[in-house]
């Protein structure tokens, strides 16, 4: 009970700090959905994290923050391509619940979860697709089709560009939760995103509120079919990048 009361402190301070107000049913579902991650991370590895209190700093709100400084309009279909346990595509399905995403998760396991999470909080504008990232590229119910594409820890910022900038319809856009800003990126990868139809944007710098900018592209055209290349094909050329801080 004393656990429980500390995390709904820390979500509440988060709004009033931000000057939001916590709507009654996105703050429930926002603490239902960190207990089934704080629960399920006892039996399999479904995040490092496994303190109540960092899942909803680090996890839920972690994956909210940055997005405040986005616009992201109602009616916005986005993919979260590498989702895990559920982010950041869960905490933005319910903190922007007028919008529709699809979260892609390769291990079955976890996109069991995610979509177990889903069904019993009651997400209604989530589906969850258990496949990989590249696959799905290649079916025109997915290719090109998003408004916005959203990335976590899914890997190497070369990598997430090509597998993810796919997914993305022209004049929509691309975001990646990154420490890093364009100017810190090895040439070749904006080098990349041109050749993927697309180009990095500079955000506002780090606001008052501690949350990082991250990294945010705009598609300006289409793909070129050929993309995403084989796995290995992208791991070895961004293999070849020097990027620290990722």
């Amino acid at each position: 009970m004393k656990e429980m009361f500390h995390v709904e402190h820390i979500l509440d301070r988060w709004f009033r700090d931000r000057g939001l107000v916590a709507d009654a049913m996105v703050r429930e579902k926002l603490l239902a959905y960190a207990g089934m991650v704080h629960s399920e991370s006892r039996k399999f590895n479904l995040t490092g994290l496994k303190n109540h209190d960092e899942i909803v700093q680090t996890l839920v709100l972690g994956s909210i923050g940055p997005a405040l400084y986005l616009d992201v309009p109602r009616g916005t279909r986005f993919v979260d391509i590498g989702s895990g346990a559920g982010v950041p595509g869960i905490p933005l399905g319910v903190f922007f619940p007028e919008t529709a995403g699809v979260l892609v998760e390769a291990n079955a396991k976890k996109a069991a979860f995610m979509s177990r999470a889903v069904t019993e909080l009651g997400i209604d504008n989530l589906r969850v697709v258990h496949g990989r990232v590249e696959e799905l590229c290649r079916l025109s119910e997915y290719r090109e089709s998003f408004n916005w594409g959203f990335s976590r820890a899914f890997g190497s910022v070369f990598e997430v560009i090509e597998m993810g900038l796919p997914l993305v319809a022209p004049g929509g856009y691309f975001f990646i939760y990154s420490r890093l800003a364009p100017d810190g990126l090895d040439p070749a990868v904006p080098a990349h995103a041109e050749r993927l139809g697309a180009r990095f944007i500079e955000r506002r710098p780090e606001n008052p509120s501690g949350e990082g900018p991250g990294l945010l592209l705009h598609k300006m055209g289409l793909c070129d079919r050929k993309y995403p290349r084989k796995y290995p094909a992208i791991r070895r050329d961004a293999g070849k990048t020097v990027v620290s801080g990722e």
